[in-house]
């Protein structure tokens, strides 16, 4: 999908947009050889793009910040990766180096995926991390965009935006991959959730293989259970 198209779709102010690219050698010079090694295997050259920059500045939603938590501005950023397997990793270092809330796109041919977060201040002035959402691989990037236009979302301030954005991708990331919603800005059941997917799946390989009948009921034991705290999830 073309940036302008992403854009036009969140509904974002013209006045937000910034369409160019991420100055990496400035970036760089923060990394530590095993994260500059880390951006240089998974992220194309010249790919990480800064779509938009939403601030009070040019939207007149004022910035939020307190003694935890601070928003003075929210980056938009597309990031073209050949994999995603690092996505969570990359996303985690390049919000310790900038010190306001990311969104960010990762694309891999037409395929997808949004990273945000949950973050505390810190005491350099950046943003610790605590909880990150990564919504599954995407095709359909539009019916996610159109949940969080900016049109329909929290201006409060822009603490209040970002979380409003944050809650509505979980909810949708709930309802597109469990057929429930998880209307709380609680990304640790969703994380939760896909992670029993992942030991219900490798349960289920290993039983296959399993030759020893005990053994096999004991990994049939384990999968039931965790399919039944699942479902408590679900429910």
């Amino acid at each position: 999908m073309k940036e302008e198209d992403i854009l036009k779709i969140l509904k974002l102010p013209k006045e937000t947009w910034t369409l160019r690219t991420f100055p990496f050698n400035q970036l760089e010079k923060q990394l530590s050889l095993p994260q500059r090694k880390l951006f240089q295997e998974n992220i194309e050259s010249r790919g990480i793009r800064i779509l938009a920059t939403i601030s009070e500045r040019n939207t007149n939603i004022n910035k939020f910040e307190d003694d935890i938590e601070k928003y003075e501005e929210i980056i938009i950023f597309n990031i073209k990766v050949n994999r995603f397997n690092k996505v969570k990793e990359l996303y985690k270092i390049l919000s310790s180096k900038i010190p306001y809330p990311l969104f960010v796109i990762f694309s891999l041919n037409d395929k997808y995926k949004i990273v945000m977060s949950e973050h505390e201040k810190s005491d350099n002035g950046y943003l610790n991390v605590k909880a990150i959402l990564e919504t599954a691989e995407i095709e359909d990037l539009e019916s996610y965009l159109q949940e969080i236009e900016f049109t329909q979302l929290n201006t409060s301030n822009l603490k209040m935006l970002y979380k409003d954005i944050l809650t509505k991708l979980i909810k949708v990331e709930s309802i597109k991959k469990y057929n429930t919603s998880i209307e709380e800005t609680n990304i640790e059941i969703l994380e939760r959730l896909k992670q029993l997917d992942k030991e219900i799946e490798q349960l289920i390989k290993k039983a296959k293989k399993e030759p020893q009948l005990n053994r096999r009921v004991e990994y049939q034991l384990k999968i039931n259970k965790l399919k039944q705290e699942k479902e408590n999830y679900l429910n």
